[in-house]
């Protein structure tokens, strides 16, 4: 996702609706940067949700990355943590909370992990 968003056309994108001469509308998504308009990303036909998807193809420029950093933040925190004691060697996840002796009980990759990992390998 990240290197997507990286290859896309610059933003940001903004939404707008053209009416033709026939009096249809189609909606666009532009880009521009540096105060010059770039042109058309996404051109869609008038639909009921026209001015909703051409928000949502808009904004997808800046919510992606967005979204993609707070993943990445998350599973930061979520870092496997090797511990070695008498009973082996173990992984464990150091953002998860450790128990009262100090030691981290969750099995690496913990809940949160392997949530966002399953979100991600489903698309």
């Amino acid at each position: 996702m990240r290197e997507r968003a990286e290859d896309a056309t610059e933003g940001p994108w903004e939404e707008t609706a053209t009416k033709r001469p026939d009096g249809s509308i189609y909606y666009s998504v532009d880009a521009t940067w540096d105060g010059l308009h770039d042109g058309e990303v996404a051109v869609l036909p008038h639909t009921p949700q026209g001015s909703e998807d051409t928000a949502f193809i808009a904004h997808a420029r800046t919510d992606v990355p967005a979204l993609v950093k707070a993943l990445e933040a998350v599973l930061a925190i979520h870092e496997p943590y090797e511990h070695t004691n008498r009973r082996g060697t173990h992984v464990h996840c150091e953002g998860c909370e450790a128990n009262s002796q100090g030691e981290y009980s969750t099995d690496y990759p913990c809940p949160t992990v392997t949530a966002i990992e399953t979100a991600l390998d489903a698309r």
